[in-house]
């Protein structure tokens, strides 16, 4: 059988590829197009007619060279029409010159397109790479960042609410003690009851006297969920017969003497008190041993309220004078050529800010410590645009020196370093916190700063970013601080800031009068309070005014005796001219509080 190949290309792949030896022959085909003339298959001989001669082939191994010699021909033709149809463009170069030349082109040629390919590939390499880099760092981040976040609910976990409730009425003894705290001494057929301790008293005494005891078994409820051992001493003083333990502190925690302050709400700042019902630290009298003091913050039972009804109160935290004194000695030491601390520390008075939870509150927080220096040595860190999620860490952190050299301010950097110091010496807790807050600001204020020099670096080294958290002002360095002690001062000292700039005051010294109340001395006989809290009293309510905080700049001051004026109440002082004139004013008037 003979088959002639067409001799259009398209036709030759498709015969070639049909026929016995397509397999081998096509892959050329197409390539040399026009070259082949013919070709045939007739039983075992492969002939393969060219355009100027015919070869048979005898085995399929034979027709292998064929395909270098048949590669040849077509280049060789191909440039020969090449040179003869441009020959005009080539003058005085041979056809040897010009298959040279084409050669040389067609390697450079050859070279160029793989160095091509090559840059090509190279380009695709280095993308593959950058993207995987990129995709590796943003997992990193992402790591980081979920580590960052675990890291923050760790140090910030409580173990219990400190939000207490005692649900059912206090009991027939738990009057009796009320009645023996008003030196009530009861008849022999007389059944303690909360009428009768009315009766005997008055209503507003005797919820005063039920608020005390309530708090005693609301801090009792706390330590025992915290796990601990719990002994209520105090109502020993109406059943425990000679124990006489009782007079000196209220209840004993695995052994440790408690007493237990408790504080109502003021009337217009509910998260504020001004007094409390127990007034001064105790000693153990058998052991000397300084009592730890407890503070519970209650509410009012209203008046349409029954006696039995569910009262919440509020576990502060624990202090004990060993801690005062050592805060007390650290601020003097830090502050104290620029502030009088003095009336901060009383005796008879401890301000919510100054009471701590115990270590029991935050079970994960000391190990979550142990894991900050890994994080801040955790590569991508300290990036600028991730700093700030985790700048507050630095002030936990064990290792000094990695503050030295992160990219922070160096005002930042005073300031961590400052509250390291105060982590060394006194442990940071809510009441160190609020007193170095006050500190750092006044020092500020004293050098004529900027706000903005000093209030955003100090935020970012005590709170969260409020992008990253829930209730930032909450949880200063992860301490739980429910009436935002210390978020407060971050809040309100702009505002002082900025009246101290628009009247160009300044300043010659400071003092802390009370532990709420902070003035500044303009010359030798003029003080200017700063913030304070209103110590006023509404007639016709049943709590004092409390409004707190009194700021300079968001309140008038008064004109005479320079003290804030409540907005609430109009208080400023109860032997001022002017208070007593406004009183009358408004009393005549039937008018509420002036604002001036």
């Amino acid at each position: 059988m003979h088959t002639l190949l067409p001799c259009d290309s398209h036709g030759a792949s498709q015969w070639l590829r049909e026929s016995s030896v397509g397999c081998l022959v096509t892959r050329f085909s197409d390539a040399w197009r026009g070259v082949i003339i013919e070709a045939a298959v007739q039983r075992d001989e492969y002939t393969i007619r060219w355009s100027n001669s015919t070869e048979s082939i005898q085995s399929w191994d034979a027709l292998l060279p064929y395909g270098t010699e048949w590669h040849a021909r077509c280049i060789a033709d191909q440039q020969r029409r090449l040179f003869e149809r441009h020959r005009v463009r080539f003058p005085g170069t041979s056809f040897d010159e010009f298959k040279a030349k084409q050669v040389r082109e067609r390697i450079a040629q050859e070279r160029e397109a793989k160095a091509l390919a090559e840059q090509a590939a190279r380009a695709a390499a280095a993308s593959a790479a950058l993207k995987e880099k990129l995709k590796a760092e943003r997992a990193a981040r992402e790591a980081l960042a979920l580590t960052v976040r675990n890291l923050n609910d760790a140090l910030c976990k409580t173990t219990v609410n400190p939000v207490r409730r005692v649900h059912t009425d206090l009991c027939e003894l738990d009057y009796r003690l009320c009645l023996a705290w008003a030196r009530v001494k009861l008849h022999q057929d007389d059944q303690a009851s909360y009428e009768l301790l009315e009766r005997r008293v008055n209503e507003d005494q005797a919820d005063r006297l039920v608020s005390a005891r309530r708090a005693e078994l609301a801090a009792k409820g706390f330590f025992q969920e915290l796990g601990h051992e719990v002994i209520d001493v105090s109502i020993l003083q109406v059943c425990g017969g000679n124990d006489q333990r009782w007079k000196d502190y209220d209840l004993l925690v695995d052994g440790k003497p408690v007493d237990i302050k408790n504080a109502r709400h003021s009337l217009n700042s509910p998260d504020k008190y001004v007094e409390y019902c127990v007034p001064q630290f105790k000693i153990q009298r058998q052991t000397k041993a300084n009592v730890i003091v407890v503070g519970v913050l209650s509410d009012y039972k209203k008046r349409d309220s029954r006696p039995s009804c569910d009262i919440a109160s509020v576990i502060l935290g624990e202090v004990g004078i060993d801690e005062i004194n050592r805060l007390k000695n650290w601020t003097q030491r830090r502050f104290g050529t620029l502030i009088d601390f003095q009336g901060l520390w009383r005796a008879n008075y401890q301000p919510g800010w100054a009471f701590e939870y115990p270590p029991e509150q935050y079970r994960e927080r000391l190990e979550a410590i142990d894991e900050i220096d890994d994080v801040l040595r955790t590569p991508g860190a300290l990036d600028p645009g991730f700093l700030r999620r985790l700048r507050w860490l630095f002030a936990l952190r064990k290792d000094r020196g990695l503050v030295d050299t992160a990219p922070i301010s160096e005002a930042s950097r005073s300031l961590l370093n400052d509250l390291h110091d105060l982590k060394e010496e006194c442990g940071l807790s809510r009441r160190s916190l609020f007193v170095f807050t006050i500190g750092a600001i006044i020092e500020a204020i004293s050098r004529g700063d900027d706000p903005n020099q000093i209030i955003p670096p100090l935020r970012d080294a005590i709170f969260f970013p409020v992008e990253t958290f829930d209730n930032t002002f909450r949880f200063p360095l992860g301490l739980s601080d429910p009436q935002e002690y210390v978020g407060s001062l971050i809040n309100v000292f702009p505002i002082v800031f900025e009246e101290i700039r628009r009247r160009r005051i300044h300043f010659v010294g400071f003092k802390l009068t009370h532990p709420n109340i902070l003035k500044g001395k303009v010359t030798a006989d003029t003080w200017l309070t700063l913030f304070a809290y209103c110590g006023g009293k509404q007639e016709m309510a049943r709590a004092k005014c409390g409004r707190s905080p009194l700021v300079l700049g968001l309140h008038a001051t008064c004109p005479v005796c320079q003290h804030l004026i409540c907005d609430k109440c109009n208080f400023c002082t109860s032997n001022c001219t002017a208070y007593l004139e406004r009183k009358v004013r408004n009393d005549d008037n039937g008018e509420g509080p002036t604002v001036f």
